[in-house]
């Protein structure tokens, strides 16, 4: 219970952060990093299909003192955390944002979790978070082109659980949009003249649908 506390305080920071305030960053970062390898134990011990131990006597301490019921409520904080990560510390610290994208890829690996992320309300911001420019400025080359790759192969995975395939297609409506204009604008071209950016655009498309056909050779996909 007071891991949880902490990650509730390190939200109240991460406002501040948010704010412009930088007093104690670097703690705050170690903070971070100590939630989210909390979390991850928590994952593996409590939730899914091989979780080692009941969590019955563990949720009703939860319940008791943070009103956190049961293992949705948990998984909800989780992808909180996951967002509200990226959204604060963006590229500032690849580390912590490689570490948030292990959890979430830990999470829909999973068939019970992954099942259960797809049932809760903060899944369509998860799903959105390659459109946010904190994502978005993951460059497709260097030392964040991993990190961009792993998150596409990561949400992929995730809708490969859901009935019908409509939120796949949604997810992958940009990247459709995308690949029209930037075939326009190859066409239109001078032969053997496209700048750096158009060229930027396509290594990220291809890194991006590079990790949605990773997720999609997976067996269980």
């Amino acid at each position: 219970a007071r891991a949880f506390q902490l990650i509730q305080w390190m939200e109240v920071r991460e406002q501040a952060l948010a704010a412009g305030c930088r007093d104690g960053i670097q703690v705050l970062e170690r903070f971070e990093k100590a939630g989210l390898m909390f979390l991850s134990l928590y994952r593996r011990t409590y939730i899914g299909d091989q979780a080692t131990v009941s969590s019955n006597h563990l949720l009703q301490i939860l319940e008791t003192r943070l009103g956190v019921p049961d293992h949705n409520a948990v998984l909800t904080i989780m992808v909180n955390r996951i967002l509200l990560i990226t959204k604060t510390w963006g590229t500032s610290s690849v580390d912590l944002l490689d570490q948030a994208f292990n959890l979430l890829s830990d999470l829909a690996h999973n068939y019970g979790s992954a099942r259960a992320l797809l049932k809760l309300e903060p899944v369509n911001q998860l799903l959105s978070l390659p459109q946010q420019p904190h994502i978005a400025s993951l460059q497709p080359m260097g030392k964040t082109a991993r990190l961009r790759t792993s998150l596409f192969s990561t949400l992929a995975r995730l809708l490969g659980h859901d009935d019908g395939g409509a939120k796949l297609e949604t997810f992958l409506g940009p990247h459709r949009s995308l690949f029209e204009q930037l075939g326009q604008f190859v066409q239109s071209a001078p032969q053997g003249q496209i700048d750096s950016h158009a060229t930027s655009s396509i290594t990220a498309l291809m890194r991006d649908l590079r990790g949605v056909a990773s997720a999609c050779l997976q067996r269980r996909t």
